[in-house]
């Protein structure tokens, strides 16, 4: 017990104690640390079908962590969720077809991140999928989410809805990883000044 849970490692993040998250491959989350005499301890968090707090999913696509000290872990195909460290329970955000503020899609890669007003943007969709839900914004006080698409007609918008990464920089330019169309990037404020899915324009670097 007192090793990986998986030697499939997807991504991890560094705390600010200078433990290690972990996402693996149906390996769940390991948590990786040091005692004072130098040996490492791993503490293995894995998805029990028996426990609604669990984690939704044995692979985990990404881990990130908010300005508030939660950890938002992305998954293989249970969508969104958001771990409080502190009483190591999961909120589960995932995609319900009778509710269009829930999240689009269930499949996240490597693409969690927040703005500077502490909503969380997240892409979905993969490789492997024909048709991905695009880019989420969710505001975590509400639990609500909204959705930017790809629309045929709108051929400024997103050209996929298959979204590999999210980063936001400096200037709050939110920056999409797409699978296969490039690159795309936007400002924030361009984005929540509009509603979901209205004409945005997304500008395209290679």
């Amino acid at each position: 017990t007192n090793s990986l849970s998986s030697d499939y490692i997807i991504h991890m993040i560094q705390d600010d104690d200078g433990s290690l998250w972990i996402g693996t491959w149906r390996g769940g989350l390991t948590h990786l640390w040091w005692d004072s005499s130098g040996q490492i301890h791993y503490n293995h968090i894995q998805h029990d079908p028996q426990n609604p707090n669990s984690l939704s999913d044995s692979t985990v696509s990404y881990v990130f962590k908010d300005s508030h000290d939660n950890l938002w872990l992305g998954t293989n195909n249970s969508g969104l969720n958001k771990f409080d460290k502190k009483s190591g329970r999961f909120i589960h955000y995932q995609h319900d077809p009778d509710d269009s503020h829930s999240l689009s899609y269930n499949v996240i890669s490597q693409s969690i991140c927040e703005d500077d007003s502490g909503n969380i943007w997240v892409g979905t969709g993969d490789i492997w999928i024909i048709d991905g839900g695009g880019i989420n914004k969710l505001n975590p006080t509400t639990g609500i989410f909204y959705h930017y698409q790809y629309t045929p007609n709108n051929l400024s918008g997103l050209t996929t809805n298959n979204i590999k990464s999210l980063f936001i920089d400096s200037k709050n330019t939110l920056w999409i990883g797409t699978v296969g169309k490039g690159i795309k990037y936007i400002k924030i404020q361009e984005l929540m000044s509009k509603k979901q899915n209205s004409q945005l324009i997304f500008t395209q670097n290679y």
